[in-house]
């Protein structure tokens, strides 16, 4: 999936996106644990900077950012499609620049770079495989709601994440309902 740069995804589709439901029932659609939900989000408009703080984001948050996944892609050892973007690809990233980074980095990343090369995008592959309407829209929210934070130069230290995202009431309600369930589950 390729998003534009916008926002409110969530809040835009009113009953949580029952067409694009309808439409992945309609086909067939299943995911076991195996699969997951990759979304690329346009980065051409993205300077290098932005990008950095994006990465940067990325490994600050990356425990928060579990919290929110199914504990089957948070650190798996069997997922080897999606292991996290830690300060280890930071300081590559650092060093070699996005484009000597994306040249050479891996894209089963819970942030995938490479994409930007290929597909002029930034990839989020960390949410679990699903065919609910609901779950897509709030993971492409997510993402879109990281660059903008990254885009303004927000920083992350000792802030909600939610506050940080600048999710609407709900979004927060959504995310705070899922990462209890999430947590009950592990």
């Amino acid at each position: 999936m390729i998003v534009p740069h916008h926002q409110g995804v969530l809040d835009q589709f009113p009953g949580g996106g029952a067409a694009l439901g309808q439409a992945l029932a309609a086909v067939g659609a299943r995911v076991n644990r195996t699969c997951g939900l990759h979304v690329h989000h346009d980065a051409r408009h993205l300077s290098e900077a932005t990008i950095l703080r994006l990465a940067a984001m990325t490994v600050d948050l990356g425990d928060a950012l579990d919290e929110l996944v199914a504990a089957s892609r948070r650190r798996a050892a069997w997922n080897t499609y999606c292991t996290r973007f830690d300060a280890n690809d930071l300081s590559a990233l650092q060093g070699l620049g996005l484009r000597g980074f994306a040249q050479h980095a891996s894209r089963y990343k819970t942030l995938n770079l490479s994409a930007f090369l290929r597909h002029g995008t930034v990839e989020f592959r960390q949410h679990q495989g699903t065919v609910e309407a609901e779950k897509v829209l709030a993971w492409v929210d997510l993402g879109q709601a990281l660059i903008r934070a990254a885009s303004r130069g927000d920083r992350v230290d000792g802030v909600a994440l939610g506050d940080l995202l600048e999710w609407s009431p709900t979004q927060q309600a959504w995310w705070g309902a899922r990462h209890q369930a999430l947590a009950a589950a592990a």
